[in-house]
């Protein structure tokens, strides 16, 4: 995912002028708001110990 990072802040760049940190701002919050809704609605382990393996 990270390699396409470049290319889409380029193209958004130059369709705003050459101002990066439009660009920037804009898939950062993109990428924020995607963690956020995987913290919200992603899987969640509970009762889960660190130390000791168990068998599934």
């Amino acid at each position: 995912m990270a390699s396409f990072n470049a290319p889409i802040q380029t193209h958004i760049t130059s369709l705003n002028g050459g101002d990066y940190g439009y660009s920037l701002e804009l898939v950062g919050g993109i990428v924020a708001v995607v963690l956020i809704l995987l913290m919200i609605f992603g899987p969640e382990a509970c009762n889960v110990s660190m130390t000791h393996r168990t068998e599934a």
